[in-house]
């Protein structure tokens, strides 16, 4: 574990119930972050985490949600039409 804990806090667009738990620990596990404990609901992250000296901040975020919102669209075609610019 690292001394670099962040508390990361995101909902989905219009707060709609499109989130997946094992979504967002898989990705964290991939770059090596521990999530120290929170909760990933449907329509929101909010998650305490514990980070590598070298992971920038903004790219894990980035990476998290953006992984996420990939692998949601493309495995469900209902939520594409409900959302502007492809965005979750």
């Amino acid at each position: 574990m690292y001394s670099i804990h962040l508390h990361i806090v995101w909902v989905t667009k219009y707060g709609k119930k499109v989130l997946k738990g094992e979504i967002v620990r898989e990705e964290c596990r991939k770059k090596n972050v521990d999530i120290l404990k929170g909760d990933v609901s449907a329509e929101h992250v909010h998650i305490m985490v514990s980070i590598p000296p070298h992971v920038a901040i903004s790219r894990l975020v980035q990476h998290i949600k953006g992984k996420s919102a990939y692998i949601l669209l493309s495995q469900f075609q209902q939520p594409r039409g409900q959302y502007w610019g492809r965005h979750i």
